[in-house]
């Protein structure tokens, strides 16, 4: 398999108490407790050691199985594309994906990546950019740059006239 951690998602996915009543467009709550609990069971960690935190390295693997029924069934496509070419399909190749609320998008984003039709790298970037506070910050920063830009252009202009005395 490509995805070390497809291993951990699948569990994570067969553990998930609403895996078969789930509507095709509705993704699993993945801040169910129980289902946190098992899942950190599974994994060998103690859900009594108060310092122990569930989520980290398991992030994305919880996302990921928690997707809807049919983003799920688009993910797997994903992998069976890639599985021929090891670690080609890796976490970060779903990093994006963490906390995107747009499931329609990332059906269609996740269709395009297991059919060819986008890259790994322009699969992140269309889940980034759908990204409401990204968005935002992308905005503020284009304004912020195009003031600077402007402030350096009027400089440029009036510095060589600086050095004339009258």
């Amino acid at each position: 398999m490509a995805y070390a951690s497809l291993k951990n998602q699948q569990i994570f996915r067969l553990l998930h108490p609403n895996t078969e009543v789930s509507e095709d467009a509705t993704p699993l709550n993945k801040a169910n407790r129980d289902f946190r609990l098992q899942c950190m069971k599974a994994m060998g960690l103690d859900p009594k050691n108060e310092k122990v935190y569930f989520g980290g390295k398991f992030k994305v693997a919880i996302e990921m199985s928690c997707l809807s029924p049919r983003c799920y069934s688009a993910l797997l496509s994903v992998f069976e594309r890639f599985d021929e070419f090891p670690n080609f399909i890796n976490t970060s190749t779903f990093r994006e994906a963490c906390g995107f609320k747009d499931e329609g998008k990332l059906f269609t984003l996740l269709n395009g990546l297991a059919d060819g039709n986008i890259s790994r790298k322009d699969f992140n970037k269309a889940l980034a950019d759908a990204k409401p506070h990204n968005r935002e910050r992308r905005e503020m920063l284009m304004e912020e740059n195009a003031e600077v830009r402007n402030n350096e252009y009027k400089y440029i202009i009036l510095k060589p006239f600086t050095n004339i005395v009258m």
